[in-house]
């Protein structure tokens, strides 16, 4: 008891209660999913209230020295009812309504689980464990103060503690217009008050008695291949009978009343005497068949199930294990997982977040649940190290038909991160998945300033071309972007008849009051979508620097450059007259490989001329002279405001500028717009008026920078705050840059980062020439910087990846779902340096390896000596892995010479070579110590390119299939997880003898080899190939397979890998 109460007087310190304003993580941890319901449960520091599972609690203690930690650990169980009313609480009530938070609705306050819990109190680093209970024979004072803040912790709101969802009823209905003047024909039908059955088919449940003729017919059929056969729907529209009641719900209370006509659940107050009609009586009814409500209510408390995102009816198996981790539904968050899955089967996102795990993590801020990387890298290693995906337990509560089904993960941090302070992402309600795509890769550009960008795979030049009518002369203008957005042209639908013919019925039927016609959706050619977005585009009211007057113009857009991944938005959605988004109903079939190399821009071509590149006035001379700002003289021909400091003005788009005045917006505001986002198009500009529209001075004038407003006198400007600058600065800018934006923004922080990334090429530009002063011209150019963002160029050709799919009418509501391919492992493609070169050959070699058009379905990694590992990586473009060719099989220690996979994962290397033959024949390695190194290597996280291959001698003695089996044994003994280890076959024979092994003498090894063949079974088919020049294996699924874990279409580059990249490495 002294060691006990010496130990906790020692941290008695470092011990806060939790005042009001406190975040308090105890539900989830802040480097992973682990939550108190996780096998090693959570541990919450005492003092700073952060929550860690185990993997992460010892590092947080060696990082900060913090010792003391609440230790939670739950153990659920499904919670019984008490069926006894006359003691405790009474039993569960099942939903009645579909609603939330009313009297009847789903109780979101109400838990599904009872648990038991276990509560202790842990101090490093002696892992001293002391039960909530044992803290009897402290002194009072120091007892008090521990039960005080333990208490505290426990009944605190958790920082991930959902918002409350507000009062929802959807089960509100109105009378039918027809409840009073339905008309019922005298046929003298008599229904029976059972054994009922559709009259065209043989079903006997979710049966609709037509009203007006008495005729019982099956529902329609779900989408999911429930329900019925849709023979009521149909007679209803042969007959224009309009009310049906659902048999098996009639009680005495009311039944299920559909009116097809107004296409809705409706109440019908005369409901008794339609009944008796046909002899029914409600007062002897039976409810025997579940309402509508009951079956929606059933698919809502079902939604996360695979049933609801299959296709054609067929169910669809879970898939478990790295890559195949589910998202939970945290409330309309179906947008943020769509994108979040697809951007994680990205390999650049990989590299960047996941195989960078442990640096990202080890420099986290003392907040990591507030550090843009930690929480991306958290949730992409989530997603892909199959840690969390498993079949649920069988104590979840599971309908029977999701058994198996994974719990996934709730990225509750992530999301919260990334929507802070963002109008619509930081609330629970339906966003548009291309919004937040869009958004996402805004966070991403501004916390990569400095680092390797992944955003790079998606980034792509536009060149647009003005041509002047009036003049012949032409404007070629390039920006960035990242989406391609293809119009859709309703009339190149292809059955334009058939939607003529379409129309007329439905004009018809309304006039006529009669059932609508089945509908017919246009079909249009993706090809037309093409043509439409490369088709020149007539703008009005352009003003011409060649004539300085206002002309018209055409407006062509071309690629200027092709991404290696192509985002696709086809603009479905449009505007009504009320400015509510609506969906068009169009059906456009998709192509599963697309060539847009058509679609290249040529710049300046031979014979055109160039318009002068001068900018043109804010206010044009067809303005009235005072309007809109403008104070120039009666006698001065350069319509210049005041509002800026030289006699040309800013360049701005017009056509953008008159688009968002016609929406209705104040004209300086569209101006502002437009400038801020740097004239790149109407729908950034929209953005920022959006974001702005609350700011003070939202219609005031636009005021550039040293200029100051009519009427004002120039005054020095408060110095911006530091605090602003040194958020600027975090985002990988310079003071410099930093002081500028916010100077340039009245130090507004947030005016002030979209200033700087819509300045982006100029202040890159400015810090070249300041890096650049001072030396000469030589060593300026051989170091040049280069200015604006860096993109990637490929051929243009692509093949379907992944896609987002929305289910709803508008992007208010709905439902996201995405499908991805995927292909198994890549091809691989690896280039051993062996112990060869020096900094200039190898610096020849990687800007070859840079110049060269790699494929993105083949994964490059080159293995460098170790003394050059870091040359490498930093060197080598990041699409181009890099290995080690040895390391050790412990972390550290005196062991002379040799390497560790923490050393190689700290310079940024992702793979290493083991039990390659010179190891195996020249240093002696055995096959132990060869699955030894494999084991360690993986435990940290590397990749292991593991050799086997047998001497000419041992060939020729027929003893291969022996010698390989013993040596893949080793160390496949040793590999639990095969999606980061690829098997390199290496007939040593076959190395600097001029021989080389043929791919059918791989694949007959492949083929005989028993334990090869056991691998082939027990995980992904394994293909062997010969170690020529640099290849030193594949292992792959041979056929790919679409995995929906749920719009936009993500494209994956088809470009081909050039047989240069083959010659230019040292043969194996």
């Amino acid at each position: 008891m002294a060691e006990l109460s010496e130990a906790l007087l020692s941290v008695l310190p470092s011990i806060r209660v939790p005042k009001a304003g406190d975040r308090v993580h105890k539900d989830e941890c802040a480097f992973s999913f682990d939550t108190p319901e996780s096998d090693g449960g959570l541990y919450i520091c005492m003092n700073t209230f952060l929550g860690f599972g185990k993997q992460y609690v010892e590092k947080h203690y060696q990082k900060t020295g913090q010792r003391v930690y609440l230790h939670l650990k739950r153990t659920r169980k499904p919670k019984e009812e008490d069926t006894n009313s006359s003691a405790g609480d009474p039993p569960r009530k099942k939903p009645t309504r579909l609603a939330i938070g009313v009297e009847g609705g789903f109780d979101i306050t109400e838990e599904k689980f009872d648990y038991d819990e276990d509560v202790k109190i842990v101090i490093f680093p002696e892992h001293l464990d002391i039960p909530r209970d044992g803290l009897e024979g402290l002194p009072d004072m120091v007892r008090d103060r521990i039960a005080s803040a333990v208490e505290a912790i426990l009944t605190a709101d958790s920082a991930s503690r959902k918002q409350e969802v507000q009062a929802w009823d959807g089960e509100v209905r109105r009378i039918s217009k027809h409840a009073f003047s339905l008309h019922q024909l005298q046929n003298d039908i008599r229904i029976p008050p059972c054994g009922w059955k559709c009259s065209k088919c043989d079903m006997r449940e979710n049966l609709w008695l037509n009203m007006t003729d008495g005729a019982i017919l099956c529902g329609r059929r779900y989408f999911d291949g429930s329900g019925g056969n849709n023979h009521a729907v149909e007679h209803y529209r042969e007959t224009g009978y309009p009310l049906a009641v659902k048999l098996g719900t009639i009680t005495p209370d009311g039944a299920d009343v559909y009116s097809y006509d107004e296409d809705d659940m409706v109440l019908d107050p005369n409901l008794a005497e339609h009944l008796a009609h046909f002899g029914i009586d409600m007062l002897k009814m039976q409810k025997t068949d579940k309402t509508m409500t009951e079956l929606e209510i059933d698919m809502n408390q079902r939604i996360g199930e695979w049933e609801l995102i299959q296709e054609s009816g067929v169910q669809l198996k879970p898939l478990y294990g790295p890559g195949y981790t589910g998202i939970c539904n945290l409330g309309n968050s179906c947008y943020l997982n769509s994108v979040m899955q697809v951007l994680f089967s990205i390999p650049d996102f990989q590299r960047k977040y996941v195989d960078k795990l442990e640096k990202i993590f080890q420099s986290a801020p003392s907040d990591p649940t507030q550090d843009f990387s930690t929480q991306v890298a958290k949730l992409g290693h989530g997603l892909l190290s199959g840690e969390y995906s498993k079949p649920a337990s069988a104590d979840g509560e599971q309908q029977p038909d999701q058994k198996g089904v994974q719990n996934g993960i709730a990225p509750r941090m992530f999301k919260s991160l990334i929507g802070k302070g963002h109008p619509e992402f930081s609330t629970n309600r339906q966003q548009d998945a291309q919004e937040f795509f869009l958004h996402f890769i805004n966070m991403v550009e501004r916390n990569c300033r400095s680092s390797e960008n992944p955003n790079e795979v998606f980034r792509f030049l536009v060149e647009e071309k003005l041509k002047c009518l009036a003049t012949e002369k032409v404007k070629y203008t390039q920006r960035v972007d990242y989406i391609m957005q293809l119009p859709v042209p309703m009339d190149a639908a292809l059955n334009k008849d058939e939607l003529l013919e379409y129309e007329e019925k439905k004009r018809q039927a309304e006039e006529e009051k009669q059932p609508l016609p089945e509908l017919v959706r246009a079909k249009v050619p993706f090809s037309s979508c093409l043509e439409a977005y490369g088709a020149p585009e007539q703008v009005d009211d352009f003003w011409s620097t060649a004539l300085q007057a206002k002309s018209v113009a055409l407006k062509t857009t071309r690629f200027a450059s092709f991404p290696d991944y192509l985002v696709i938005q086809i603009k479905k959605f449009t505007f009504g007259l009320d400015w509510v988004p609506k969906k068009l109903d169009v059906s456009i079939e998709m192509p599963e490989e697309l060539d847009i190399s058509a679609l290249q821009g040529t710049g300046l071509q031979d014979g055109e001329e160039e318009m002068p590149d001068i900018a043109p006035p804010l206010v044009t001379p067809d303005e009235p002279k005072g309007s809109l700002g403008f104070y120039g003289n009666e006698d001065d021909d350069s319509f210049c405001s005041p509002h800026f400091s030289s006699p040309t003005s800013p360049m701005l788009d017009e056509s953008v500028i008159i688009q968002l005045v016609e929406m209705g917006f104040p004209m300086d505001a569209c101006r502002k717009a437009v400038y801020y986002t740097g004239n790149s198009g109407v729908e950034a500009a929209m953005n920022w008026v959006m974001s702005h529209m609350d700011d003070p001075d939202f219609a005031n004038p636009l005021v550039l920078p040293g200029s100051s407003g009519p009427g004002s006198t120039i005054a020095c400007p408060d110095p911006p705050s530091e605090d602003s600058v040194a958020t600027i600065v975090s985002m990988g800018f310079s003071r410099d840059q930093a002081m500028k934006a916010l100077r340039a923004t009245n130090n507004s922080l947030e005016r002030a980062v979209d200033w700087i990334f819509s300045h982006i090429d100029d202040l890159d530009a400015e810090a070249a020439m300041d890096i650049s002063e001072g030396r000469s011209a030589a060593e300026s150019i051989s170091e040049s910087i280069p200015v604006g963002p860096k993109v990637r160029d490929g051929p243009g050709k692509y093949q379907l990846f992944a896609f987002i799919s929305h289910m709803g009418t508008s992007t208010m509501c709905g439902h996201y779902v995405c499908h991805i391919k995927k292909d198994g492992r890549k091809f691989f493609v690896g280039g051993n340096w062996k112990m060869n070169g020096d900094k200039k050959s190898l610096g020849e070699l990687i800007h070859t390896l840079n110049g060269a058009k790699l494929s993105a379905d083949t994964e490059v990694v080159c293995g460098a000596p170790s003394i050059y590992l870091d040359f490498a990586r930093q060197k080598l473009d990041a699409k181009i892995g890099v290995a080690a060719q040895n390391c050790y099989k412990v972390p550290k220690g005196a062991f002379t010479g040799e390497i560790s996979p923490a050393m190689i994962k700290d310079i940024g290397a992702a793979w290493v070579i083991l039990g390659h033959s010179e190891r195996r024949h020249v240093f002696g390695e055995s096959d132990e110590l060869i699955g030894q190194k494999v084991a360690h290597a993986l435990a940290e996280g590397l990749g292991v390119i593991a050799c086997i291959g047998e001497k000419l001698d041992e060939r020729e003695a027929g003893i291969t299939e022996k010698v390989v089996f013993e040596q893949t044994k080793a160390i496949a003994d040793n590999v639990k997880d095969w999606s980061k280890v690829v098997l390199a076959y290496e007939p040593v024979w076959a190395i600097g003898t001029g021989k080389t092994a043929t791919p059918q003498q791989v694949q007959s090894l492949a083929a005989t080899e028993p334990y090869i063949a056991h691998l082939s079974v027990q995980r992904p088919p394994l293909r062997l190939f010969p170690s020529t020049v640099i290849v030193l294996a594949v292992l792959l699924t041979p056929l790919p397979y679409w995995s929906p874990v749920g719009g936009s279409l993500f494209l994956q580059s088809l470009d081909s890998l050039q047989p240069e990249l083959a010659k230019s490495s040292d043969a194996h």
